[in-house]
């Protein structure tokens, strides 16, 4: 058993494929609502994109009774979310 979800080996496979599944959804989001870090447009479609990004991930966790897809998108939500907004900055 898993300590964390209290899932079992067979789990912690399905486990990791929604959390990267939804970290994935997040890059793909992002992409759509904002050009490359390179050219980054306005901080409104930074948090369009982790507001979209954290509903179907909060959705996921709903469905499949687990936390993983809502930490995946959260952790790959932050670290885009850190880079495009040092590009804005510049």
């Amino acid at each position: 058993m898993d300590g964390i979800t209290g899932a079992t080996t067979g789990n912690k496979a399905v486990h990791g494929l929604l959390f990267t599944t939804s970290g994935l959804l997040a890059i793909d989001i992002f992409s759509k609502f904002n050009d490359s870090p390179d050219t980054p447009s306005e901080s409104k479609y930074m948090t369009n994109a982790i507001a979209v990004s954290m509903f179907f991930a909060a959705g996921s966790s709903v469905i499949a009774g687990s936390p993983w897809p809502l930490i995946g998108a959260g952790v790959v939500n932050a670290y885009l979310y850190w880079l495009y907004s040092q590009k804005l900055e510049n």
